[in-house]
């Protein structure tokens, strides 16, 4: 048997209040998410990289509206 101490005390609580959500055990909720884990697919976006993504988005929304504007006459 393996104890697992979690040190962090908001991700604790996180925890309890999931399991309780799916009623059942906090081991029995870090299974299903273990379940659920595939290694060697694309991992999820890092915030930077978000972050890089938002900021394209952005100057391609502005630069369309900066045309509408000019073709209404509203520079």
């Amino acid at each position: 048997m393996l104890t697992i101490q979690i040190q962090d005390e908001q991700l604790a609580r996180q925890l309890q209040r999931m399991a309780e959500r799916e009623r059942c055990s906090i081991e029995d909720l870090l299974k299903a998410m273990a379940a659920q884990y595939r290694p060697g697919e694309t991992p999820t976006p890092t915030l930077s990289e978000q972050s890089a993504v938002v900021r394209r988005l952005r100057r391609s929304a502005y630069a369309r509206a900066r045309h509408y504007w000019e073709s209404v006459g509203d520079a």
